[in-house]
Formats: structure tokens, sequence, C-alpha cells
């Protein structure tokens, strides 16, 4: 067997733990949309048919997400799957930039074992049902990507400019997705002023330089929002919403540092394996004095703040924390088992293998668990509604993918492909499933339901929103209103149906021109009445 410690070596490892994520992650690929990447499809899929985010679908999100989506569907088609394959192969180009890291920073050895590590975790904790394909995932190639070449640029005695430039555009690339990913990009620019070899001038103008690829990372999708005339509804959207939206988590300092610590300590039992290996190796590194343990450190350190200021805690918000502590747990292998290792007898470290083992064994072993399952449905071996089943209980909790998946398929075979469907709820992926457009770009009811908790400003936004709705409605009145209960969340108390009868404009216009249809599990059914 070829030697990993050799370039050849390398790349046949590296190839195979690239076919190894593959494979894991092609059993999942039949995973059902949750309601993130519901809507992200729905907007990506109105991308596709000319329209535009924001314009023509009313978003809080960054637009990064949406044309991923969009990028999707255009080479797989318009499915759930062509989603999740589209993921996996945006996590093998991941997962070659973060061995790369680790392979400048600490050696072959620890770059291969950075491939390992992501991919298992990337693969096995976070291709589930909510976690896959999330926007924490696209951030992270290009924030991979910019470590790198931070690493590269401030290596020599004189910066590489050329290096820090296009790091700098990365970092704003990966803000598409998230803008509190930005952080790093303060993290790369302490790197990169850090007080050593280089004048102060000299560390000035790499500043500059990165500063100067970041802000022209935006120039792209400023010229696409002027040109589609969207940048007005953008704002609207992610800024005069997304911030009071975003808002609604913060519950004082003392509960947020309570949340914070509970959800922090319950994510370090799920990376238990990651941080042991990454605490070896910062001892190791730091006796060393390796040169990349202090870039390693600050984007450790600005992925997890990135986690701690969105103040929600969901398991996809831990994922920016992979790239770091995947390269951080590389080098630790090396650090533990050296090439030469020293006459010590065989007894130390084989326990310290089993102990490692018990430890991935316990973070990979219950969520591995649901492969049984999903590979029994990708062979055909057991119907839609076992697989599905995992998915939410019938008629219990706020989501059920049966349900989802069975008035997609009523609202199918009941209207036309040209009539509109309007979801009062906040579940829009029911639009993507049943192949029906919105009357409305408000696609999900939350900005026009959001409690403004005294917010006059807001308050009055809300008004002027709804009545852009209720027109829209007038203009285009939709063959079928779903209208969701027992949809309340942590973030939103009130279920969808009750917020329907305190819109009083809104439920009286369903009242006057529309009759129930039908139930299905939590979705009224309100069809059109004839000649309304």
């Amino acid at each position: 067997m070829s030697n990993p410690g050799t370039s050849r070596g390398l790349i046949l490892a590296l190839v195979a733990v690239l076919f190894l994520t593959a494979g894991l992650s092609l059993i999942s690929v039949h995973v059902p949309f949750g309601r993130d990447q519901g809507v992200a499809a729905l907007v990506a899929t109105t991308i596709l048919d000319g329209g535009a985010p924001y314009r023509d679908v009313y978003h809080f999100n960054f637009p990064g997400i949406f044309f991923s989506y969009a990028l999707a569907m255009k080479f797989f088609g318009r499915s759930v799957e062509a989603v999740n394959l589209f993921d996996l192969f945006y996590r093998l180009a991941t997962l070659v930039a973060i061995s790369g890291v680790g392979r400048a920073v600490s050696g072959n050895r620890a770059g291969l074992f950075a491939g390992i590590f992501y991919g298992l975790f990337s693969t096995v904790l976070y291709t589930d049902y909510w976690d896959i394909a999330q926007k924490e995932t696209f951030t992270l190639l290009p924030v991979a990507l910019a470590v790198l070449l931070v690493f590269q640029a401030t290596r020599p005695e004189r910066l590489g400019l050329g290096r820090l430039f296009l790091a700098g555009f990365l970092v704003a690339l990966a803000c598409h997705f998230k803008p509190t990913i930005g952080v790093v990009g303060l993290a790369l620019a302490a790197e990169a002023a850090w007080p050593g070899k280089r004048r102060g001038a000299e560390s000035l103008r790499g500043l500059v330089v990165l500063a100067a690829g970041f802000f022209l990372g935006w120039v792209p999708l400023l010229v696409y929002l002027l040109a589609s005339g969207t940048l007005r509804d953008m704002i609207e959207g992610v800024f005069t919403y997304g911030r009071f939206y975003g808002g609604q988590a913060y519950a004082g300092i003392g509960k947020a540092l309570g949340l914070a610590l509970i959800r922090t300590a319950k994510w370090a039992l799920d990376w238990r394996v990651l941080l042991a290996l990454s605490i070896v190796s910062v001892i190791r590194a730091g006796r060393e004095k390796l040169p990349g343990l202090r870039l390693l450190s600050f984007w450790t350190l600005a992925a997890y703040l990135n986690g701690m200021v969105q103040m929600k805690f969901f398991t996809y918000h831990w994922i920016p924390l992979l790239g770091p502590l995947s390269v951080l747990a590389g080098m630790g292998i090396p650090a533990l088992f050296p090439e030469r290792p020293r006459r010590r007898g065989p007894l130390l470290p084989l326990a310290a293998a089993l102990f490692l083992a018990l430890l991935l064994l316990g973070s990979l072993f219950d969520p591995a668990r649901r492969y049984r399952r999903e590979l029994l449905y990708d062979l055909g071996l057991i119907p839609a509604e076992g697989f599905y089943r995992a998915y939410g209980n019938w008629g219990e909790g706020d989501i059920c993918i049966r349900a989802e998946l069975a008035v997609a398929d009523y609202l199918r075979r009941n209207t036309a492909p040209d009539e509109k469907v309007l979801v009062f709820g906040l579940e829009p992926g029911i639009n993507f499933l049943a192949g029906r457009n919105s009357p409305t770009r408000f696609v999900y009811d939350l900005p026009l339901t959001t409690d403004t908790r005294g917010n006059a400003g807001f308050a009055a936004y809300q008004e002027k929103i709804r009545g852009e709705f209720l027109a829209d409605l007038g203009k285009h009145p939709p063959e079928y209103v779903v209208v969701v209960e027992k949809d309340a969340t942590s973030i939103e108390p009130k279920e969808s149906y009750q917020q329907m009868r305190a819109f009083i404009p809104f439920r009286d216009w369903l009242e006057e021109g529309y009759f129930l249809e039908t139930k299905i599990e939590h979705y009224f059914l309100f069809r059109r009445k004839p000649g309304a």
C-alpha cells in the first residue's frame, strides 16, 4: 500500500476519502427538504423562470443560497435530489480545500486526516433533515481557500498581495451565504497585520489589499441587484425585516449567555474527538512554534463567534467550525502517532488509538443509524411511507414531511400548472413540491404576521407590505389557499391559523371568496368559490 506521506500516496489516500464521503452522501440523496431548503428551492425555481429574489419572492437571507440551489437545479433538474447532489459535490471540493490547509500548515498526514475528519463529520452529522445543503455548508469552501491563501501570503518576508486580495474576495463570497461569517475576514486581517518581521507600512498595505478584495467581492451582486431592479427589495427584506426578525432571539444578556453555555457544551460533546485531537495539536504546535497555529486559532475563534452572534444555536450553525477543527484534529494524529515513534512500547499508542476510536464512535454512531433506513429506501426495499416516517409524525409537532407531500400531491392533482396556490404558513416548500406558483411574493407569512413588539417603525412597514399582499391576491386570486395550524416555533410562538384569524382583512377576503374543501393533517385547504 502507498505511504500517505508521499505525494502519490497522499493523492491515492485522498481519493479514497473522497469516495467514502461521496458513497455515504449518496445514501442520503433522498433526504427531504426542511423549511429553509424549501423556501430556497422555491426562490431558485423563480430565478430559473426568469424572476429575481426579493422582487418576486420575499426573503430575509442573503442570496448566495438561492443561486446555489438554482445552479443545482440547472445541472440536475428541479428536485430535492438535485440539491442534495450539488451539496455532495460542493462538500467534496470543500474537503480538498480543508485537506490543503492541513497539508500546508503541518504536512501530508495532517492534511489527509483533516480531509477524513471533515468528510466524516460533514456527512454523518450534517446531511440529515434540516442540516443538509444549509447556508453554513456553502460558506466553508471560500473560507477555507481564503485561509490557505492568507497562510501562503504571510509566510515569506514580503506579503503576497495578490493572494491577500483573492482571500478578501473569497470572504465576501462566503458572506453572500451568511453575512456573519464576515468575522473570519477580521481573523485574516489580524494574521496579515500581526507584528513580526514586516514593517508597519507593509502590513498596512496588506490590510488595504485584503479589504479591497473584500469590497470588490460585492460588486457582482450589486450589479445584479441594480440591473434586476431588486436592490430596494433586498434592503427591505434583509435589513428592515431580517434584522427585526433576528433580534427576536435575544432575550437579555443573562439568558443569552446561559443558552450559549448549554449549547456549547452540547456541541462539544457531539464533536468530542475533534476537540480532543485539537487540544493535542495545539499543545504540540505551541511547543514547536508551528507558523500556522495563530491563524488556525483566529479562524476557530471567528467561526465560533459567527454562531454566537446569531443567538439561535441551531445544529447547522456549528458547521463553520468544522473547517478549523478538522485541520487541528488532523494535525493531532501525527502528533500522537509520529511516523518515527520513540521507543516506548506499543501499549501507549494502542491505548490512545482505542480511546480516540471510542470518542469517534460516540460522536458518529447515533447519527449514522439512519443510514440503514436510507439505504433500504434507496434499494427499493421499504416504501416511501416507511422512509418519510422519520421526518415528523402525522398529526404531531409543527411539521411532517408525509403531510407536506400529501398536500402537494392533492394540489397538483386538482389544479392546472398555471393556477396559483397561496400557502399561508411557514411551508413554502409545498409550492415547490406541487410545482405551483404563489400569487404573491410573500410565500410565507412571517413578515406579515410577526409581532411588532411595539416597534412603530416596523409596524408601519408591516402595514405597507400587508397592503401589497392583499393587492396581489386581488389581482391574481389563487385557486387554493392553504392555511397551516400548529406550526408555532420557538421564534414564532403563534400558529399561522390563529394569525390568519387575527389578520382581519385577509380573513374577510378568504371567507368571502373561498370555502373549506378539505383538511390534510394540519393543513386547511380552501378552494375558490365558483365565480369568485
